[in-house]
């Protein structure tokens, strides 16, 4: 459970984040939705432990993310997988090496590394491009080859910053549907998205981000 107390955040005396209290129930499906500039990123990244709020608290299974060493710190990044609108895979890279540097960084078991990979790349849908490199890839299977390396530790929360932001609407609604079988693997998936339309027949919490404010709705 991801819960958010009180939280406030400041930046070059702007205030970004105001009193924003919720909670994120484990494996729970949740969208965050807000105009431009709102701070949605921002919250994430607060999510992630990589700013520390102004005021308030983010608790994360009951730890207090404001407690925790560096080292601590980054052993609790190990266990969420994040997914960004530019999709930053490496170029050099092909879709198998891509997928499989995520577990390099956290000293993954080496002899269990290839099985991991594979079963992530045919998770969502992309096992047929395995030795293609990013130049090769359509914008739809650039995201589900981030996607991948991004779940292919099986990581307890999931969250994605606008991930469907640099895709067409077909490929758009493949990339959601594949968060929604994430989700049911009892991951706790936070969705940051502008496009509303995406969320029709959406079946979680949906939360507005505007004036610093962050409401259900």
């Amino acid at each position: 459970m991801i819960d958010i107390q009180n939280l406030s955040f400041e930046i070059a005396g702007k205030t970004i984040l105001d009193s924003v209290d919720v909670a994120f129930e484990k494996s729970s499906l949740n969208a965050i939705i807000g105009p431009s500039g709102a701070g949605k990123s921002t919250l994430l990244n607060l999510l992630m432990g990589l700013y520390k709020p102004s005021k308030g608290e983010i608790l994360v299974n009951e730890i207090k993310l404001s407690s925790l060493k560096k080292n601590s710190r980054q052993k609790y990044r190990q266990n969420i997988g994040m997914v960004w609108q530019d999709f930053r895979l490496l170029p050099k890279k092909n879709v198998f090496e891509n997928v499989k540097f995520a577990l390099e960084v956290i000293n993954f078991p080496k002899l269990e590394m290839e099985k991991a990979v594979l079963t992530a790349l045919e998770k969502v849908g992309l096992s047929h491009q395995i030795n293609a490199y990013p130049r090769e890839l359509s914008g739809g299977e650039k995201q589900r080859c981030a996607l991948a390396r991004a779940i292919v530790h099986n990581p307890s929360i999931l969250i994605c910053d606008e991930p469907t932001g640099n895709l067409d609407l077909k490929n758009a609604r493949e990339v959601i549907e594949l968060l929604y079988k994430v989700n049911k693997n009892n991951t706790t998936v936070i969705i940051v998205t502008h496009n509303v339309d995406l969320l029709d027949n959406f079946n979680g919490q949906v939360f507005l981000l505007e004036d610093s404010r962050l409401k259900l709705i």
